[in-house]
């Protein structure tokens, strides 16, 4: 996703979220997120646990596209879980992407600003600081 790599079902939010079916398990982490984002409770952090091919994977997109910074017309089927939340708009969050086998523990990465990373809590770091700017 953070590199842009994939097809429009899983890299376009509208997409997604019109192929998606909102199971009452991926609306109860919906409305979690929903809920913390906007100051109303939410528990602060989630653990995401099922079997192999049990949807983390889509939970975790879904929880990815739903702070894109896209609005609730442009994402089919959140009307109504933001209904439930009493919230007419998405909000935006900065998201970062760690994949833990994408990073080499002994070589820092780079950027084309200069910035050089050492650890996954300098990635971190780093993304927010660009999603901040974007």
């Amino acid at each position: 996703m953070r590199r842009g790599i994939g097809s429009k079902e899983y890299t376009d939010p509208s997409e997604f979220y019109r192929r998606t079916f909102i199971t009452s398990g991926l609306r109860a982490l919906l409305r979690n997120a929903l809920e913390r984002l906007n100051g109303q409770g939410g528990e602060p952090v989630i653990e995401l646990q099922t079997n192999f091919g049990g949807g983390k994977s889509h939970s975790m997109l879904a929880l990815y596209h739903l702070c894109s910074g896209q609005t609730l017309a442009s994402l089919p089927g959140l009307d109504e879980v933001c209904s439930e939340v009493g919230i007419s708009t998405i909000p935006r969050a900065s998201r970062a992407v760690l994949v833990g086998t994408a990073f080499s523990p002994s070589k820092a990465t780079t950027y084309p600003d200069g910035t050089v990373v050492n650890t996954l809590w300098g990635e971190l770091t780093y993304q927010q600081g660009i999603n901040r700017q974007n």
